[in-house]
Parts: structure tokens; sequence; C-alpha cells
């Protein structure tokens, strides 16, 4: 009849509209997980992180610094009162020889409260938290990376890249040894808080990261 459209040409005239759509969705997901990975989920997770085990390093660098100087007598006197303990001034004098003593026979060192915090520890924490301070930066920077290698960091970065499960796997693990140089007995977290809880928040962050 005159004015009815036939249906083979309905159909082929509807149809390119529909691939269109198709075509446009498909690039537009593919846009957003390769080439924008600065908008990633787990970008955050990775700030956290850096953040997280740069206070550990700079609060366990601060430690070290005062440990290895004299003891102060307020920290003897801390000890004291923790042990119910008080001293004269020659007591104090006489204890402070003991502490250095202590300091260099037993690679030990001394917080306030007479808390003892072993030095392998120390050193430990301040190597794992400034290697974990490190990687994490980089990895940072490589999300916003545009001059470099740019197309790599995208694939790598990706969801779903087994290289950053492997990557984040890794982290998880040098988190695991921090805290158990951190937060363990004579570590430097029991001696300053900021450790402690930036390492369990370091470790907190690399974990959500994996999920």
């Amino acid at each position: 009849e005159m004015g009815t459209t036939p249906r083979h040409e309905t159909s082929r005239r509807s149809t390119p509209f529909r691939r269109n759509t198709t075509i446009t969705a498909t690039s537009t997901l593919s846009a957003t997980d390769m080439n924008d990975i600065s908008t990633s989920p787990r970008l955050l997770g990775y700030v956290f992180g850096c953040i997280s085990s740069a206070v550990s390093m700079i609060s366990s660098t601060i430690f070290y610094r005062r440990g290895v100087s004299d003891v102060a007598p307020s920290d003897l006197d801390d000890y004291g009162q923790s042990i119910g303990a008080r001293f004269t001034a020659e007591e104090l004098r006489e204890v402070e020889g003991r502490f250095e003593d202590m300091t260099q026979a037993y690679h030990l060192y001394f917080g306030r409260g007479g808390i003892i915090v072993q030095r392998w520890k120390l050193f430990g924490s301040i190597a794992i938290s400034g290697l974990l301070t490190t990687i994490t930066l980089l990895v940072v920077i490589a999300h916003f990376d545009s001059i470099c290698c740019p197309k790599k960091l995208r694939v790598f970065f990706r969801d779903g890249s087994k290289g950053e499960r492997n990557l984040i796997l890794a982290l998880i693990l040098l988190s695991v040894v921090g805290l158990h140089t951190s937060t363990s007995k004579f570590s430097v977290g029991e001696a300053q808080s900021n450790v402690y809880f930036s390492t369990w928040t370091n470790f907190a962050s690399c974990v959500t990261n994996y999920e």
C-alpha cells in the first residue's frame, strides 16, 4: 500500500543508531579505564599509605636521634615515677650512667617512662617505613605522569591488572613486617604512639587497596 514503509527498510534505518550507541559506550568505558588512571579508586589508598609510612619514618628517626644523645634527667624522673621510685640528684647521675652503659652494651634505647626499645627494631622501623614511603610516593606520581611512559603506566594500573595486584601484595607483605618491627614488644611503637598508629594505618590502606 501507498505510504507504508517495508519492514526491512525500517530495521535497516534503526540498526546504525544502535550500533553507534554501542560503539560510543564502549569507547567511553575504555577511556575511563585506560586513559585516566588518576581517577583510580586505589589512588586514595596509596596516598594514605604514603602519608602514614612517612609519619612512621619521621617519628622513628626523631626517636633515634634522641636515643643516641645523653639521657635526659626528665626521662629518668619519668622512669622513676613509673616504677614508684624517687631519685635524689646523686642517684639520678648514677642511674643516668647505667642507662648509657646498657644502651651501649645491650643495643637498647630508652623512651619516656623507661620504655625499652631494641636497636634492630628501631632501625627496621626506619628502613621499612622509608621503603614503603618511597614506593607509594612513586606510585602516586605515576598516576599523574604524562611524560615518561604514560601508556605503560595506564596498562599497569588499569582495573584487573595483575602487575598492580602483585605490587599491592608486596606492599601488604612489607607492611606486615613493619607491624612486627614497629608495634611488637620492645619496638619503637611502644614509645612513640605516632609510629604505632601510622603503621597500622598503612597496613589498613594496603589491605583496602587489595580488596
